[in-house]
């Protein structure tokens, strides 16, 4: 049977991978089940075929972009897999959680955490998974018939709780990078940004403020209005933000709207 190569790329990290994949003649699907509106679509995961030159180009990239997997399935079955794992569950809770697997380091943090029939059911019709950034890794598993094969993947408390604790390490190195752009030398003290990130991470997150895009937002502002540490933060954002009677996103919308600045995708 002939075995094909994808990658899975997040378009919010490669914002010009479906003119890049048209530049190599290689076709994409957006993950996000359709219809899908312009602005999640612009920062939704593509399934990419994956012919060595872009796969070159992909790897070279020093940023999460996304993981390159091989398959013996056509893109349709793959798709319709790679959909269905944009939902978990954690034991005892019926609803859905969100999960961005396709970040490469959330991948391994899932896979890692899960036992073997898990493991089975996030590879789905994938054969080897690889990544190159942050860490080079590869795993594979060989095509196995399950008895009672998994129909979703729960998590135990334990289990989600090591992704959950991935995802914020991994929101921190982000913000970090976005804090990274302050015109403001940095000090002695804090001089990669690395402690201002990890203070606005944990206090926006206490006060409620736990969406991503949302957080990455305050750190945007934060470099547009220059506030280089915590203690910089202008009084009325503090208030605004803290008014933990609101829901968490509306606070940040309104601050946005008030200094006049783009809310983050």
């Amino acid at each position: 049977m002939s075995e094909y190569r994808y990658a899975v790329v997040d378009r919010a990290v490669v914002p010009h991978i479906l003119s890049l994949a048209d530049d190599h003649e290689a076709a994409s699907w957006c993950v996000f089940q359709p219809p899908v509106d312009d602005a999640f679509a612009q920062v939704a995961p593509y399934l990419v075929e994956l012919p060595p030159a872009l796969e070159d180009d992909l790897q070279a990239r020093r940023e999460p972009w996304g993981f390159i997997f091989t398959t013996e399935q056509p893109a349709k079955v793959v798709l319709n897999h790679l959909r269905a794992l944009l939902s978990v569950y954690k034991e005892g809770n019926p609803a859905p959680i969100f999960c961005r697997y396709y970040d490469p380091r959330i991948i391994w943090a899932l896979l890692d955490v899960c036992k073997v029939p898990q493991q089975y059911y996030v590879f789905g019709p994938m054969t080897a998974i690889q990544t190159g950034y942050p860490q080079a890794r590869e795993m594979a598993l060989t095509p196995i018939k399950v008895h009672r094969p998994l129909t979703e993947l729960v998590l135990s408390d334990t289990q989600y709780q090591a992704v959950l604790d991935q995802c914020m390490v991994n929101l921190k190195q982000d913000v970090q990078e976005i804090l990274q752009a302050l015109p403001t030398p940095a000090s002695d003290g804090d001089p990669d940004r690395g402690v201002f990130a990890d203070t606005l991470v944990t206090q926006l997150t206490k006060w409620g403020v736990t969406v991503v895009t949302d957080i990455k937002t305050i750190a945007s502002l934060c470099v547009s209005h220059n506030v280089s540490d915590w203690e910089a933060l202008p009084a009325a954002w503090h208030a605004e933000l803290s008014h933990s009677q609101l829901p968490g996103s509306y606070r940040v919308k309104t601050l946005v709207a008030k200094l006049g600045g783009q809310h983050e995708l």
